[in-house]
């Protein structure tokens, strides 16, 4: 994600691909970059805010992984507590991007509640 090499409709535009719109797939209100589906997207800043709720931090509004980045390092936690953490944020990203591409390919249609049910599941579940 770092690179900014995922196959998001802005990526694929830029390289030529032919589709059927730019818009992002989980919101439909602004161009799917990778900023935006993982920073500025509504369904990610609610995540942001659930995990934030859970850790019992205030995640403020970021909007690119290096900013993300920067602000984690700031943060007063031990090295394990990080550790977690981190897993943590990788975890709803890829969630966010599975749930992306399920929207975009599935047959079936996925609610966001989804998402939230299957973090929260995980998260006292394992």
């Amino acid at each position: 994600m770092f690179l900014d090499k995922l196959p998001t409709r802005n990526n694929l535009s830029a390289r030529g691909v032919n589709i059927l719109g730019s818009l992002c797939t989980n919101c439909g209100v602004e161009a799917e970059t990778r900023n935006h589906l993982f920073f500025g997207c509504s369904l990610a800043l609610g995540l942001f805010q659930l995990l934030g709720h859970w850790w019992n931090i205030h995640v403020p509004n970021i909007s690119d992984p290096f900013s993300w980045e920067l602000w984690f390092i700031g943060l007063r936690f031990n090295c394990l507590q990080k550790l977690a953490l981190e897993a943590a944020f990788f975890s709803l990203w890829w969630h966010i991007w599975t749930f992306r591409n399920a929207t975009l390919f599935s047959v079936k249609k996925h609610l966001k509640g989804m998402i939230l049910t299957t973090l929260f599941l995980k998260r006292f579940f394992g």
